[in-house]
């Protein structure tokens, strides 16, 4: 779900791809083929090793927190200077992602969702 300031009025609703008002903060790879938000919680039991989520908790994490909670965390993170990496596999090839990265992803995905319902 997105809100939206809509002139002096009040809030609009924009509703994901699936008509939730909860949308996923994820990521996954199937292949060459990414995925964000509910389409990639639909396919996260099939590409488990390539699925990053709870992203917004990820946001501020130090690594030290992050290996005291690394039993709640099935994904491939590494820390570089105090930056989470997760290196996931893109097709062939596996590559880096920041976490920036990957929240950008996810924004421009939600930006593109208010971006469609405004303009129907």
């Amino acid at each position: 779900m997105v809100g939206y300031k809509v002139g002096k009025g009040g809030v609009e609703i924009v509703l994901n791809e699936s008509s939730l008002r909860a949308s996923k903060p994820m990521v996954n790879f199937k292949g060459e083929e990414r995925n964000l938000g509910d389409a990639a919680a639909t396919l996260e039991r099939q590409c488990l090793a390539n699925t990053v989520k709870d992203l917004i908790r990820l946001v501020g994490i130090t690594e030290q927190q992050f290996e005291q909670e690394r039993q709640w965390w099935n994904m491939p993170v590494r820390f570089e200077q105090g930056i989470p990496i997760v290196t996931l596999s893109t097709g062939e090839q596996e590559a880096d992602f920041r976490l920036e990265q990957l929240l950008a992803m996810v924004l421009t995905k939600f930006n593109n969702d208010c971006r469609l319902q405004m303009n129907s």
